[in-house]
């Protein structure tokens, strides 16, 4: 993905420090939205699916965290996410890799490190929606295939019930009929064995449907 198509949500009250970053990440072709309110920043995400966001941890109003809880539930699983923050403390990294965050920036971030971060996450991401667009071909190939057995199936058994069911519509005709009625009890008789071979044929072609289907 060309950097001058990815679009970068920053959020960062440092306002100095966010515009500055906003700066350089556009000299390099990032196209950046920079808000310094998370508040702010979520209410342009529910419109404006970012392709990443950076994000810092300590802000008012909505802290990273919270933010970034906010902002999985907008559904946007595949976007990787960014933690910026002053500190460089075990259990803040911790808690924000626990959380499904991509990685953890610490401020001052260098540009080689910020930009070696981007690049390897949006890396991440394309592979990841490559493998699902596969998982996707995949599923719809199985689903058509199953279709066109269920079209075979069906024709098999619309066949395979016709020919006993014209059959027996056949005998009833006759039985209706009085002037045949020297014939009805040979005709009875020969009922049995077809309505034995239609229920047959409908029960294996049922669970031939059923194997074919599961």
């Amino acid at each position: 993905m060309p950097s001058d198509s990815v679009n970068i949500l920053l959020i960062d009250d440092h306002i100095k420090y966010s515009t500055l970053l906003k700066e350089t990440l556009e000299y390099h072709n990032f196209n950046v939205n920079l808000f310094n309110c998370s508040a702010s920043a979520f209410e342009f995400a529910k419109n404006n699916k970012p392709d990443i966001v950076i994000c810092d941890i300590y802000m008012p109003e909505m802290n990273g965290y919270e933010f970034h809880a906010a902002f999985k539930d907008l559904e946007y699983w595949e976007v990787p996410f960014l933690f910026l923050s002053a500190k460089n403390l075990d259990e803040d990294i911790r808690k924000g890799m626990n959380l499904g965050a991509d990685d953890y920036l610490t401020k001052p971030v260098k540009t080689p490190d910020l930009l070696e971060s981007i690049k390897s996450q949006l890396k991440k991401k394309e592979k990841m929606l490559n493998e699902f667009r596969l998982m996707e071909i995949s599923l719809r190939t199985r689903i058509a295939e199953k279709d066109e057995t269920l079209k075979r199936e069906a024709t098999v058994l619309s066949h395979t019930i016709r020919e006993p069911l014209s059959t027996l519509m056949a005998v009833v005709n006759v039985l209706e009929d009085d002037r045949y009625s020297e014939r009805k009890s040979e005709l009875i008789k020969g009922i049995k064995p077809l309505a034995e071979k239609l229920d047959r044929a409908i029960r294996e072609n049922v669970q031939n449907i059923n194997v074919s289907t599961s």
